[in-house]
């Protein structure tokens, strides 16, 4: 879930920000949005913990993606739409500056925001379960003696 659950969230936020194109797709809804809906109920729903210097975990992951634009850039390869980039966003071709400073935005301050932000709320959640799993395991006079 340590890069998992951002790097769904990444995708649908970086998909629909600046790669979407109407008409829209149910392939991309369900790829770019069903996918993220479902990791964030299974953080909701498990006790897994989710430990925020994890995030090096994420940040190295994204590392690679923009290592492998780079590469895909290098060796020429294509896309379906045969234009020498994966996405128009990171078209290292065209536009190196405008690739980088997207690049360089996301990775410097979109990555820790968005690990911190899922952190908190894992965090709150973890948090709401226990309190929540103490007061139902108190003994009843306490309980009422506490309200």
């Amino acid at each position: 879930q340590d890069v998992a659950l951002p790097g769904s969230f990444v995708v649908f936020l970086l998909y629909w920000l600046l790669v979407f194109e109407p008409p829209l797709k149910l392939l991309s809804c369900l790829t770019h949005g069903l996918n993220f809906l479902v990791m964030a109920v299974d953080v909701v729903l498990s006790c897994q913990p989710f430990y925020l210097l994890h995030g090096a975990y994420f940040a190295a992951y994204c590392a690679i993606y923009i290592l492998f634009t780079l590469i895909f850039w290098g060796a020429e390869g294509r896309n379906q739409d045969n234009d020498k980039f994966i996405y128009s966003s990171i078209d290292w071709g065209g536009d190196a500056g405008g690739a980088g400073a997207t690049v360089g935005f996301v990775f410097i301050v979109g990555i820790p925001l968005v690990y911190l932000m899922l952190w908190i709320l894992v965090y709150l959640r973890s948090n709401k379960s226990e309190a929540y799993s103490t007061l139902k395991n108190m003994p009843r006079d306490q309980e009422m003696a506490e309200v």
